[in-house]
Formats: C-alpha cells, structure tokens, sequence
C-alpha cells in the first residue's frame, strides 16, 4: 500500500496537472525556509496520500468489477486486498485460473429436497410400536427351542 501512495505522489509531483500553486509568501523576519520547506513537504505528502487511497480504490473497484472476476470471486478478493499486483495483472491471472461452474444455490438445486409441511399433518402411516413382551416372548421361544435340539 505505501508503494502504492508513494507511486501516486511521485506520478503527482511529475505530472502536468498538478493543481497551480499560490506563490510562496516571500521571506519576513521570523518565516523561516526551512518552516516553508516543511510547510512544502507536509502538502506534497497529504495530496500524495489522497491520490494513493483514490489510485488503490480504483484498482481493487477494477478487480472486483472485471469480467473475468465472476466465478472466482474468492480469489479476486485475495489479489484486490492481500497483493499489490496492479489491476491488469491481476485481471491476466483471473483469466488463466478455472471459475467455479456454480455457487451455493446451483449446488442446492441439485440435492433433494423435503417435503416438509406445516407440522400439524398426521403421518399417514402410523408409526409401529414395538411391545416388549413380545420381544421376550420370542427369545424365550426360540431359546427353548434351541434347547430341545
């Protein structure tokens, strides 16, 4: 980012359109050069950052908003935030990088879905009960015949 800011104010300070300076105020008692230099210094750096911030705007608004970042949302969003490669470099990479074929919703269409209703339908086939009884009156039998064999 600090790349990014500087190289936006050096393209400011060699640039034709730099806004027109008012003619510095000549030297009185007291008004020191070196207070005019600093003065100088500290405009250059404030117009250099507003440049830099408007420059790294308009390049991750080119990243996200290109065509070839559909898709590949995901990895546009790293190149935009977490590098300082410039637009076009990024937007070369996005092109060569496979995009997903679909998103969450795609992948949801293709599952099967339930039928849920309300939640005061009555299930059309009761549930069965299993009776305890019967299931020991059935080990019982089969143990007393296993017995007789």
């Amino acid at each position: 980012m600090r790349d990014v800011i500087l190289a936006a104010a050096c393209a400011a300070a060699e640039s034709d359109t730099v806004p027109a300076r008012e003619p510095a105020e000549p030297l009185e008692k007291g008004n020191d050069v070196a207070v005019q230099l600093s003065e100088a210094r500290s405009a250059g750096v404030t117009e250099g950052v507003r440049r830099g911030g408007l420059a790294e705007r308009d390049r991750i608004k080119t990243i996200l908003t290109g065509e070839t970042a559909k898709g590949r949302e995901s990895l546009a969003q790293y190149f935009a935030f977490e590098t300082d490669f410039p637009a076009e470099v990024v937007l070369e990479a996005l092109a060569k990088s496979p995009a997903t074929k679909g998103g969450l919703d795609e992948a949801m269409a293709r599952e099967a879905q339930p039928k849920l209703g309300a939640g005061g339908e009555r299930p059309t086939n009761p549930p069965r009960v299993i009776s305890t009884e019967d299931v020991y009156a059935r080990r019982r039998a089969a143990t007393t015949a296993a017995a007789k064999a």
